[in-house]
């Protein structure tokens, strides 16, 4: 009731603000924001749900159909969590928004006639989350870091872009997340497209996958790239100049850090002028591959905390970072050629654009 009660004052600001009397949320985001991570939709593809909210100065009402107040009332909760219930028949014709706004003025999360948009304020209120917002972020990035680690240790050559996409979806959603970005490239597609849609391409030694993960309102995003057999000069390359320029500055090393102030610093260009990258740094959320051969020397492996030591793929000595921990790193055999190193590196970005919302 404390997240509730914090956002309800929230919302009261924005009544103040504008000067309108009730704010009409269709938005599912706005909705999920609004009630604890609650759904309205049924189409995962759909921005708006098929419930909306109606929040006064002193009501807080769920408009919805006979068919939808069943689920939102009991599984999600809303009816326990004092929310009024305004029900029409689904196949109905009647306006109960304007019969409950009465001639007030009303602002809205979406562009809407005769109201005012506060599309605007809602998102940054959407994207400042309070903390049990970030616990339940924290909860999703593991559940998406894990999902994209089993899925990234059943890729195998020869598999399709349209094969592994599945893994990716059965390992996010079985673990109580969606996966509503799922994004596949392998070889020279990787380099051609930042958003791939997967194809009936087979895979020959390098692998990206790209996951947005949804749960309760959040969205997380994972991106990990795998290849198979010793990493070519440019990909080493390209790894290095990452872990030269990724980790000294990483918000995640300081939680009260954000990306504004993040940002512009690894916008600007390497400082090598042989920098694989063409001396512009493009942000991405993981180290360019990983390789099945082993062949670095020793990469970090994660353990129960991560606090005060590098992020996994950063791989420092351990006389640099003594928490670090390599003793559990098989060398390769001739009787198992597909020894894995420990999952791919990984990096988890957490903003605005990261949450969807």
């Amino acid at each position: 009731m404390k997240e509730l009660q914090s956002k309800l004052e929230r919302v009261h600001g924005v009544l103040d603000a504008f000067g309108v009397d009730g704010l009409w949320l269709r938005l599912a985001s706005s909705f999920a924001w609004a009630t604890g991570g609650k759904s309205s939709y049924i189409n995962t593809a759909s921005s708006t749900g098929l419930a909306t909210l109606l929040i006064t100065r002193d009501r807080r009402m769920v408009l919805t159909t006979n068919i939808e107040e069943p689920r939102i009332a009991e599984e999600e909760g809303l009816l326990a969590a004092g929310w009024e219930f305004m029900t029409t028949p689904w196949y109905g014709t009647r306006n109960v928004l304007a019969e409950l706004a009465g001639g007030q003025k009303l602002a809205s999360d979406l562009p809407q006639a005769d109201m005012v948009d506060v599309s605007g304020p809602m998102a940054r209120l959407r994207a400042n989350l309070l903390p049990e917002e970030v616990a339940r972020m924290r909860t999703l990035g593991r559940i998406c870091g894990d999902a994209m680690n089993g899925a990234i240790h059943a890729v195998e050559p020869g598999m399709t872009e349209h094969e592994i996409a599945p893994l990716l979806a059965f390992e996010t959603e079985r673990r109580g997340a969606q996966a509503i970005v799922n994004l596949i490239a392998t070889d020279e597609r990787i380099y051609r497209f930042r958003h791939p849609l997967p194809t009936a391409k087979r895979l020959d030694r390098y692998a990206m996958l790209v996951l947005c993960g949804r749960m309760n309102g959040l969205v997380c995003s994972v991106t990990r790239l795998v290849h198979f057999g010793p990493l070519p000069e440019e990909l080493r390359m390209k790894q290095d100049a990452w872990r030269r320029s990724m980790p000294p500055s990483l918000p995640v090393r300081n939680p009260m850090s954000n990306l504004a102030t993040f940002w512009p610093r690894r916008s600007r260009p390497m400082p090598s002028p042989e920098s694989p990258t063409n001396g512009v740094f493009t942000i991405r959320a993981a180290p360019p591959a990983m390789s099945r051969a082993n062949t670095w020397p020793c990469p970090a492996v994660k353990t129960k905390s991560t606090r005060g030591r590098p992020l996994p793929g950063t791989h420092r000595s351990p006389a640099q970072s003594p928490r670090t921990r390599c003793s559990s790193v098989k060398k390769p055999t001739k009787s198992s050629p597909k020894s894995r190193i420990g999952p791919p590196s990984r990096l988890i970005l957490a903003g605005r654009s990261m949450q969807g919302r």
